[in-house]
């Protein structure tokens, strides 16, 4: 059994693959519920980082690199055929890295890149730092951001468990940042919610890494793929189809 790579239904005979990279602190719940809602032909894989869920035994990175190194011995059968990748926030900087290098090892690029809810790689992934707050700010942070479950934030004993692992996916998130520009996929979808802090320009800046890219804007704040997961799918089910593939 792969621990690191988690399909909520198998599909031997899938015609493409579409890896989902949580958001700091998300795991495979992120993208569980997409399995009623995805193209019968796509099977969804979704990357279970460290310090949740199935590998909640592992230490969390603390450097993109090493993380990378970590997936891409898991990743390599999804690699050989059709695939798509999905990020959300800091998962979007992490899929830019995994196929960055799969690119490098010889891989082909995905058919489609979703980058969601983050600004260009170029560009800060967060808006403040928050590594260097105490717990009770930090858990602040958390509870102004929406994304983690309030049985988590309500419960010190659980919270206590699960900061670690938050606080090593956010210095992951403060610390990247990608100098150069290099094409990783033909087709690129930027998506956003409406009511997200991330600006216009900031969704343009992921174009240079895609030649044909575009912006789809959906209902929401930063967390539309929980509110809005249906438009979310919708859009990724379509960019798909458009490929031929499915």
């Amino acid at each position: 059994m792969n621990k690191w790579i988690i399909r909520p239904v198998e599909k031997p005979a899938a015609k493409v693959k579409l890896i989902c990279f949580p958001y700091a602190g998300g795991g495979t719940h992120v993208f569980i519920p997409w399995k009623q809602l995805l193209h019968p032909h796509i099977e969804l894989c979704i990357v279970q980082p460290p310090g949740r869920g199935s590998n909640f035994e592992l230490a969390p990175f603390a450097e993109m690199t090493r993380l990378v190194d970590a997936l891409m011995p898991e990743l390599s059968s999804d690699l050989n055929g059709n695939y798509a990748v999905f990020g959300h926030s800091l998962g979007s900087r992490v899929a830019l890295e995994v196929v960055r290098r799969a690119i490098h090892l010889g891989y082909r690029k995905p058919l489609h890149f979703f980058a969601s809810g983050s600004p260009g790689p170029k560009l800060p992934c967060l808006d403040k730092d928050c590594t260097s707050l105490n717990d009770a700010q930090f858990i602040q942070v958390l509870k102004e951001l929406n994304g983690t479950p309030p049985e988590v934030l309500d419960n010190m004993e659980l919270l206590e468990l699960f900061l670690p692992t938050l606080r090593s996916d956010f210095y992951l998130a403060e610390q990247h940042k990608c100098e150069q520009s290099s094409l990783i996929a033909e087709h690129m979808t930027i998506l956003s919610g409406k009511k997200d802090t991330i600006t216009s320009a900031q969704l343009d800046s992921w174009r240079q890494f895609a030649v044909h890219s575009e912006i789809v804007l959906c209902e929401g704040d930063h967390f539309f793929i929980h509110s809005h997961s249906e438009q979310t799918v919708q859009v990724i089910n379509l960019k798909l189809q458009n490929t031929g593939v499915l």
